[in-house]
């Protein structure tokens, strides 16, 4: 075996357990974070009524979107 046939085989073996250890770690994070349950609660506008003003600014343009986009499909309808 050459080198480089040495070399390649040695980085493809890099790349597996960085992307095994890269998945492992967001399932960890994932799993800790759906463990300690909601952290934001929401109204059925999709407003976030918890402290963080970073929330409700994104939870507001989630809504705004939602209804853009609503408003689009029934323009597209024919319904006002």
């Amino acid at each position: 075996m050459t080198f480089a046939e040495v070399l390649v085989k040695t980085h493809r073996w890099l790349t597996l357990a960085a992307a095994l250890l890269i998945t492992l770690c967001e399932v960890l994070v994932f799993n800790s974070q759906s463990a300690r349950g909601p952290e934001e609660k929401t109204d059925a506008g999709g407003v976030t009524h918890v402290g963080s003003s970073k929330g409700t600014r994104r939870s507001l343009a989630v809504a705004a979107g939602i209804q853009w986009a609503n408003s689009a499909v029934r323009t597209r309808r024919g319904v006002p």
